[in-house]
């Protein structure tokens, strides 16, 4: 089997992602050329647990190679440190009332 070629761009590393992984997600440049915020990154129902993670990593593998910074946010406690485990780290909160809280992560190109 040969190898697949790589991909360079966050618009086609999506759609191999929906296709390969049934992994959804979007790429937004922020800040011009040099950040990116992802959105609404999400395994669907179908797909195995763990395509997630892989998601992830090919994710911050092409952020690495284009030196590029990710940015994401999320309201879900038990996200919080997964994000951190890809080398996120969180950079503000907003609270919005006694219950609903989102922090805001960064993750720098290495």
């Amino acid at each position: 089997m040969t190898k697949p070629a790589p991909i360079y761009t966050f618009d086609a590393l999506r759609d191999d992602h929906r296709a390969r992984l049934g992994v959804t997600w979007m790429a937004t440049p922020a800040f011009g050329i040099h950040a990116y915020s992802i959105m609404d990154l999400r395994r669907l129902k179908t797909a195995p647990k763990g395509n997630g993670a892989t998601a992830m990593t090919e994710l911050c593998a092409l952020a690495d190679r284009l030196g590029v910074t990710l940015e994401l946010g999320t309201s879900i406690a038990r996200l919080k440190p997964w994000y951190v485990a890809f080398g996120f780290r969180p950079t503000r909160e907003l609270k919005i009332g006694p219950s609903y809280c989102a922090t805001f992560f960064e993750r720098v190109p290495r």
